[in-house]
């Protein structure tokens, strides 16, 4: 009855089906681990509270109705000594002097400690739950689980779950963008370009990434030091070190009994002071204990439960660092989704684009995640629908603001004149309006034409008072939007007289004067 109600508690948890912000070695260690202990808990519980947990006999003891009970107690509390049956110093004083250091005091706290374990395992979930419910700017575990249940859905529910997802993730990925400006935004680009992962900033879509990793590193530790609070607890010392589950199941396997290396002892020993007229007798008791061979098995499986769980969470880590860092990975999951669109063909080159300006670290992050919880196909209509976003939104716009971009502009306005080149002789400049419709214009010239979303930049030009060696960068090749040639120097100016438009540059010029690109 109890055994069919406790399987109907732990099937309404629904363990299989559960989806979130996690992979398997992240369920591995807070899910399904702490279920184990919870449910050793409960044995172990119901062994010592419900039923009996030791047995002692005395063979000398005092008269008294209450003798028994009273000496079950007090050799539960107090604790036992795993002394053998046939030991001949029961009567040597100076012996169990000896015997206090490996007197066995683990029993009564078994279930207290495996609730603990319970609770550490969970505690890295619950940081990873902040992070993704408080500090991510949407509720993650929502849409996770929203692409779960669309992945059950059929027709319109399935479409209008996709499109609500799609939408969630496009809004958070823009309104994380960088846009601010200073000498620290400045020194932390400067890092983020010499090691993505040095820097976590949600800004620069690498907050909820290295969160990822540093929850996994916490993981990691604690599977690794309830192997060693395992036999700190239960005090076996240096014979059992690091290897205990191993070396007690070799024992058991060689006939080698508790007997013999007295650990999980079946029969302990007592010594109390009982207070009788005249003074205080000692008395020796003989104690079973029936909750030892119980422990035994729960530990030799935890032991091994833990350390499998300890190689699945290191071996996930550099996984997922290549998942995180390696660019060309991210874009290949990506685009192995969007092959699958009707115009992929024309469309295949802003995949990088894609990748590396809009979704960034985090972005991949979370559609990995996805795929993992709720299976390729609804991922793949996420992508599809995320990517159509974007391309009719956000694609060719600064992603930075128009604060960062103005600056940006005007760093490099600086730059020239502090190169010596003159007003007539500085690249024109330009009006930024980074919203759709802007406008760029020359100086005292009536012309007008669309400006694109990100800002123009034109190659420095060779000034009149430079020389060879003056130490002048060389110009950089542009290319005319037109012909799809490259052209410098002398070349650039006579394109300059014949062709109005301004010409596109690549954004190297800011990334070495430090600004964020």
């Amino acid at each position: 009855m109890v055994g069919s109600e406790f399987i109907d508690f732990v099937t309404k948890w629904n363990i299989p089906a559960y989806a979130g912000v996690e992979d398997f070695s992240d369920k591995w260690n807070f899910l399904f681990t702490p279920c184990i202990l919870v449910l050793c808990t409960m044995v172990v519980t119901v062994k010592q509270y419900l039923l009996k947990p030791i047995v002692c006999f005395t063979s000398n003891k005092v008269t008294g109705t209450n003798y028994d009970s009273y000496m079950e107690n007090f050799c539960w509390v107090d604790g036992t000594y795993p002394v053998p049956v046939d030991s001949k110093s029961h009567d040597d004083t100076d012996f169990w002097k000896r015997m206090e250091s490996q007197r066995l005091l683990y029993y009564q706290w078994v279930p207290f400690i495996l609730g603990l374990q319970t609770v550490m395992f969970y505690l890295p979930r619950l940081v990873w739950q902040m992070v993704i419910t408080y500090r991510s700017g949407t509720d993650l575990q929502h849409l996770v689980n929203s692409a779960a249940e669309a992945a059950k859905a059929d027709g319109e529910k399935r479409e209008k779950v996709v499109k609500h997802i799609a939408g969630s993730l496009e809004h958070m990925l823009f309104m994380h963008r960088e846009y601010r400006t200073g000498k620290l935004q400045s020194l932390k680009m400067r890092i983020f370009r010499a090691a993505n992962l040095l820097v976590a900033s949600k800004r620069l879509g690498t907050g909820l990434s290295i969160a990822y990793l540093a929850v996994k590193l916490l993981y990691l530790a604690n599977s690794i030091g309830q192997i060693y609070l395992m036999q700190r607890f239960l005090r076996l010392g240096t014979n059992y070190t690091g290897y205990f589950g191993l070396q007690v199941l070799s024992d058991i396997a060689a006939g080698r009994d508790w007997e013999y290396t007295m650990v999980f002892p079946r029969v302990a020993f007592c010594r109390t002071n009982v207070a009788i007229f005249g003074g205080a007798q000692t008395y020796l008791s003989q104690c079973a204990l029936p909750v030892n061979m119980l422990n035994e098995k729960i530990y030799i499986f935890l032991w091994f439960w833990f350390v499998i769980g300890s190689a699945i969470t290191a071996a996930s880590l550099p996984i997922w660092l290549c998942r995180i860092v390696n660019r060309r990975s991210r874009a290949r999951f990506v685009r192995r989704f969007l092959r699958l669109m009707d115009d992929y063909d024309s469309e295949k080159r802003l995949v990088g684009e894609f990748v590396v300006e809009f979704l960034r670290h985090d972005g991949t992050f979370l559609l990995k995640m996805m795929q993992l919880n709720a299976g390729d196909i609804v991922t793949g209509d996420i992508v599809h629908e995320l990517f159509r976003m974007w391309r009719d939104k956000h694609q060719g716009q600064d992603m930075r603001g128009p604060k960062a971009s103005r600056a940006a502009a005007a760093a490099v306005s600086r730059d020239r004149r502090g190169a010596g080149c003159g007003d007539d002789e500085l690249n024109y400049p330009v009006k930024i309006q980074l919203e759709s419709g802007g406008t760029a214009r020359r100086p005292g010239r009536s012309g007008k034409r669309q400006a694109p979303s990100a800002p123009i930049y034109m190659s420095p030009l060779k000034c009149s008072g430079d020389d060879v060696g003056s130490g002048m960068e060389k110009p950089l090749m542009l290319k005319d939007p037109d012909s799809g040639r490259s052209s410098s120097g002398e070349q650039q100016q006579q394109q300059q007289q014949q062709q109005q438009p301004p010409l596109t540059a690549s954004f190297e010029h800011l990334r070495a004067s430090g600004l964020p690109v």
